[in-house]
């Protein structure tokens, strides 16, 4: 039974590898690593330099080039930054799929979508807008 029960959490693991969410990557650390190094290493990364938007990007100053980068960001990709958003999860689903790795109290007590509230302040000042990422 023990064998079963490693290679279903085996199979988590490498399911978690490829998801890309901050949730696995606090679930399984030492994913972090090969993470970040895979996806600098994916040619869909570097896609963007090949946009017309960063022509001239050379001749602007540090801080030209990081707006000129955030707003690139804003424009092309879909934030979701809200307590309300599970996407084709939910919040039970989530914490049955993590259970054997780490307690539901300890998921609440460290993650907002499960509970925590130390970063509420964040939500209720209306973080997309903080970050301009809506209008």
């Amino acid at each position: 039974m023990d064998k079963n029960k490693n290679k279903i959490k085996d199979l988590e693991k490498k399911s978690s590898a490829i998801t890309l969410s901050d949730m696995e990557i606090f679930v399984f650390p030492e994913l972090l690593y090969s993470l970040v190094l895979a996806n600098i290493m994916s040619p869909a990364l570097w896609k963007w330099k090949e946009d017309p938007w960063f022509d001239g990007i050379k001749d602007k100053s540090v801080m030209g080039k990081i707006k000129r980068l955030k707003q690139y960001i804003m424009d092309n990709y879909v934030f979701n930054l809200d307590l309300n958003t599970w996407g084709l999860t939910d919040k039970n689903r989530e914490l049955d799929r993590f259970k054997d790795f780490i307690s539901p109290a300890d998921i609440e007590k460290t993650n907002a979508l499960f509970g925590y509230e130390g970063d509420k302040y964040y939500f209720d000042i209306d973080i997309r807008r903080h970050f301009g990422l809506d209008g």
